[in-house]
């Protein structure tokens, strides 16, 4: 019974943390860069493996280990971000705009340039700061809790 409320905790906070973005994005129009995607795939995949978890409770270890692994994953992708965001790493390509403008450009290349490429969300801009953290920031503290629950929950399977 206790791994089964283990598996609905993290089942219930991925559909939470993928919800909360989903509301932020439609319902608060604030568009996600690449990085704000990519860090919802995690919870996507942790709440498809609780989902597994609750369904065949006999493959509970490899579970929780996926679990971990898919949370350490999430972790690192936002680590990434924040870097990132605090300007101490340089953005990738799909995280800036890919405009050329030289000496030569002519307002009419610019229109062409801009017609052309589809928007871009810049990584290293925060929209919005809650309490002086961004939303990576909070992400960051969830994927740390999360990954401290797999751990304990992997050491009370071994212990018992």
């Amino acid at each position: 019974m206790i791994h089964r409320f283990f598996y609905i905790v993290i089942a219930f906070v991925s559909a939470g943390a993928l919800s909360a973005a989903l509301i932020a994005q439609y319902g608060f129009h604030l568009e996600p860069c690449a990085f704000c995607i990519y860090e919802r795939y995690p919870y996507l995949v942790a709440l498809a493996l609780s989902l597994m978890g609750l369904w065949k409770p006999s493959w509970g270890s490899v579970v929780k280990i996926c679990l971990f692994l898919c949370f350490l994953t999430g972790a690192s992708i936002t680590t990434y971000h924040i870097l990132i965001e605090h300007h101490w790493v340089e953005p990738p390509s799909s995280c800036v705009s890919k405009f050329e403008i030289t000496d030569d450009t002519t307002v009419a290349d610019l229109e062409a340039q801009v017609n052309s490429t589809a928007r871009v969300i810049r990584c290293d801009i925060v929209p919005i700061k809650i309490f002086g953290l961004s939303l990576a920031e909070y992400n960051l503290l969830l994927s740390f809790v999360l990954i401290f629950m797999c751990l304990r929950k992997n050491n009370e399977a071994k212990n018992s």
